[in-house]
């Protein structure tokens, strides 16, 4: 696998943590060091962690994860997107949220957002594609554009108070996500 393409799969993966940490940012509106370095390393090492497992687990469990992987991410995100859409519905003007970069939710939303590259790990063992390079590509990519894109939505957040509505569209990102991998998967 060429270096670029390596690097175009590596941010296509991270499309999904970039969206999120987006939404994330506005929510919050002033991350804290401890929000980035919480987003990005959960972001960061699931992204990298996930085409491992795929790639070790791919000739043996290829036809499960090939069936079941769009489905499973659709739950996770959907689920995710859902209970964020519940609990901004307590929010009315309020302009704070519950913070995703903690605990089960972080958890969840680094394993939703890198569900697909669990797949990728899969078509790269097909290929017969040393996994090490590119899991470190993949994990060191998805980190920044996490990093970024919580920067990103901190700016339009701190200019406009978000709040609840930053939570909201967030919920329905994660949503319509897992709707657009279910129906495409």
């Amino acid at each position: 696998m060429s270096l670029l393409a390596l690097l175009f799969l590596a941010v296509s993966l991270a499309m999904d943590a970039f969206a999120v940490a987006v939404a994330t940012g506005a929510a919050l509106q002033h991350p804290t060091r401890g929000h980035y370095v919480r987003l990005c390393s959960a972001f960061g090492l699931f992204q990298a962690l996930m085409p491992v497992a795929g790639w070790a687990g791919g000739s043996l469990a290829r036809a499960f994860l090939a069936a079941y992987a769009p489905l499973l991410a659709f739950f996770l995100l959907a689920g995710i997107g859902l209970h964020m859409l519940w609990e901004s519905r307590g929010h009315g003007t309020d302009t704070t949220c519950t913070d995703p970069t903690q605990g089960m939710r972080l958890i969840a939303l680094a394993i939703a957002t890198s569900i697909d590259a669990l797949a990728v790990g899969v078509s790269l063992a097909l290929l017969d594609v040393p996994i090490l390079a590119p899991c470190g590509v993949i994990g060191v990519t998805a980190a920044l554009l996490t990093g970024v894109g919580l920067f990103l939505g901190a700016q339009v957040g701190c200019r406009v108070p978000l709040g609840a509505w930053a939570e909201r569209f967030g919920g329905s990102v994660l949503v319509l996500l897992g709707i657009k991998i279910w129906w495409m998967g």
